[in-house]
């Protein structure tokens, strides 16, 4: 299968449409979500975006060929549903085509959305003027001990224009850039960031947050990711060599400002050293196994 491969539509649009709203004069949000066997999280990511205070909104989810339930699970909640791969650049690039929102959010399966991010996101876009919003991204420490280690990395990058990247963006800005670059599979955020930065503003929620439950929680979930993803992270390197040596070292400004933080919890200081050593190793792992 290739990014040009099969894609059906599994089912039309639904009875939560909100077209209904289109006369508010509140702008339509397509919020995208790409899916792979993704039945543990999907349920409750897609319930945080329907409990959202803002309304007009469209959920689409593209679906990489599930074998488990999520395509189901999908139809409950998406306005549209939809196959395609073989990642999820080429599955976001495949929803935004069949959306029709004035802005594009793109969300992963296992995100959990705080009940305001749409609204706040929205708010943010129109009162500064920007074609791109970031959303704060955290990780759910009630999850495992390394999801508990990833909460307090994550956070300390809160408020860093080096390691955050915008998944919010006016649609005209998305699509000026051509979006995903689909060569991608890891860093894609961060590709469609710098691409949209450099036609306009920028601006951040403040107040709301995704969380992230797709933790891992063991060292092998963590090493078997980032070795998949260390085979293909040079052609980020390569796209973007001065904004990926800021971004992908495990020693980042963010972190050493908070250092007080990790000083007074030396056991997660430990686990976020073992956490670093194990993703960096398989994703040199990784990038080996591709080059031999």
């Amino acid at each position: 299968m290739n990014s040009d491969g099969p894609r059906a539509e599994l089912g039309s649009r639904t009875e939560h449409s909100n077209k209904e709203m289109d006369s508010t004069g509140l702008p339509l949000i397509s919020v995208i979500i790409p899916t792979k066997n993704s039945e543990q999280t999907l349920r409750e990511c897609l319930s945080s975006v329907r409990a959202q205070t803002y309304r007009n909104f469209e959920i689409i989810v593209v679906d990489n060929f599930s074998s488990d339930s999520t395509v189901a699970l999908a139809k409950q909640y998406a306005d549209l549903v939809l196959q395609g791969g073989p990642e999820r650049s080429s599955q976001v690039k495949l929803g935004v085509a069949n959306s029709k929102g004035d802005f594009v959010y793109k969300i992963d399966s296992d995100f959990v959305l705080e009940p305001t991010v749409l609204e706040k996101a929205v708010k943010a876009a129109l009162d500064d003027n920007a074609i791109g919003v970031i959303i704060p991204n955290l990780s759910d420490p009630r999850i495992s001990f390394w999801s508990k280690v990833r909460f307090f990395e994550r956070l300390s990058y809160v408020g860093s224009g080096q390691i955050e990247a915008a998944r919010f963006f006016r649609r005209d800005a998305y699509e000026k850039v051509g979006g995903q670059d689909g060569s991608l599979v890891t860093y894609e955020e961060y590709d469609v960031h710098n691409k949209v930065a450099r036609y306009g503003k920028i601006s951040r929620v403040v107040g709301a947050a995704e969380w992230h439950i797709g933790e891992p929680k063991t060292l092998a979930e963590i090493a078997s990711k980032h070795w998949y993803y260390g085979k293909t992270t040079y052609l980020y390197v390569k796209k973007y060599p001065s904004q990926a040596s800021t971004q992908m070292l495990p020693i980042r400004r963010s972190l050493l400002s908070q250092r007080d933080t990790w000083f007074h919890r030396p056991k997660l200081l430990l686990g976020l050293i073992i956490y670093d050593m194990v993703k960096y190793m398989s994703a040199a792992f990784g990038l080996l196994t591709e080059l031999i």
